[in-house]
């Protein structure tokens, strides 16, 4: 069952490929600014950036699709 899971997220990342790093990398470092300059900063361009992190590595488990 979760390997179907990985399959069809891995397929729906390879439509939508260009998406994921840049907004990995823009969430992380928007998160990173924000976590250092603020005493209470909000978490979710981190959850953002975890997200396509995992969407990007479900890309890459799943194999050639």
């Amino acid at each position: 069952m979760l390997i179907g899971l990985l399959d069809n997220i891995g397929i729906f990342c390879i439509h939508t490929w260009i998406v994921w790093p840049f907004l990995f990398v823009f969430s992380f470092a928007f998160g990173l600014a924000e976590l250092i300059k603020n005493e209470k900063p909000s978490f979710k361009p981190l959850i953002w950036a975890g997200f396509s992190l995992l969407i990007m590595f479900c890309a890459v488990l799943s194999g050639p699709v």
